[in-house]
């Protein structure tokens, strides 16, 4: 699109009008400013995504402890002076 936009805008021929040629380099800003946006926000995105894996890992991990059937009591040690 970006390499047909410009073979309109620099026509020599006469098949495309000023306002064709105008409404290219309009086309052609319009990419641009999308590109940016998209590599701007890209990094950014990614580093979210990670977050949000890591934690649903972490909620997984502490949700299959909490369902076990059963909790082992703690082991105490005898107290000499009721020997």
């Amino acid at each position: 699109m970006i390499k047909e936009c410009w073979k309109i805008y620099q026509d020599s021929t006469g098949q495309w009008t000023n306002k064709n040629k105008i409404d290219s380099l309009k086309l052609l800003k319009e990419a641009a400013r999308t590109k940016f946006e998209i590599l701007q926000q890209g990094p950014t995105n990614l580093l979210i995504q990670q977050m949000q894996e890591q934690l649903k890992e972490i909620v997984e991990s502490n949700e299959t402890g909490q369902k076990s059937f059963f909790v082992l009591p703690a082991l105490e040690k005898p107290n000499k002076d009721m020997r």
